[in-house]
């Protein structure tokens, strides 16, 4: 498991529980995810994006750490930014109409945008913006020009603030219509965590 600090922390915690640190930004980390292959010398490599800053940053297993630099010059500069989904190389692959994007649109609801809205844009990444209001949803898509830098570009927008998302693919969708006990027992074990791990603010 992967885990990010608001100090600017990224560890990486065992089957037994012991925490190593990957490596340290120096400043807060959000929501994270693995770059693709579409992501050039950046594929494999952990991102991360910082709110205070906007910055989004690759970090190499090594702890190695790169601030993705924008086609237009200077750091690539998302205002607010929450969480980096990268939208997998096979989504909508098969045809469920449960693929697609969810994200939390605090404290209202779950939003929720089928694979269909994203084709094109496999192996790029959807950067969430947390804002009270209209928070903007941005594509953050690797130029592949020889200069490794990114294009960002607006999207779309939730009603509310913008907090965690995930993609969905036909791997993570798992029949519950009649579940064995212990996938009960695991899913509200599952339910407990995201809820204790829901807001990591510092007072």
């Amino acid at each position: 498991m992967l885990v990010s600090t608001n100090q600017g922390n990224i560890y990486k915690i065992n089957s037994a529980g012991t925490p190593s640190l990957i490596a340290s930004v120096g400043e807060d980390t959000e929501g994270m995810d693995i770059a693709s292959t579409a992501y050039g010398k950046y594929a494999g490599q952990l991102l991360v994006s910082s709110e205070g800053s906007g910055r989004i940053r690759a970090i190499k297993a090594d702890g190695t750490v790169s601030v993705l630099q924008a086609a237009r010059g200077g750091d690539v500069h998302i205002a607010s930014a929450e969480t980096v989904s990268v939208v997998p190389l096979n989504l909508g692959a098969s045809g469920n109409p449960l693929e697609g994007f969810y994200v939390a649109n605090y404290a209202v609801d779950i939003q929720f945008a089928p694979a269909s809205q994203f084709t094109g844009l496999n192996g790029n990444a959807i950067v969430t913006s947390e804002f009270g209001s209209n928070s903007t949803v941005w594509l953050l898509s690797y130029n592949g020009d020889g200069l490794d830098t990114f294009d960002v570009t607006a999207i779309g927008a939730l009603p509310n603030q913008s907090e965690d998302g995930i993609f969905v693919t036909a791997e993570r969708i798992i029949d519950v219509t009649t579940p064995e006990p212990t996938s009960v027992a695991l899913l509200g074990i599952g339910l407990a965590g995201v809820a204790l791990t829901r807001r990591r603010k510092v007072a």
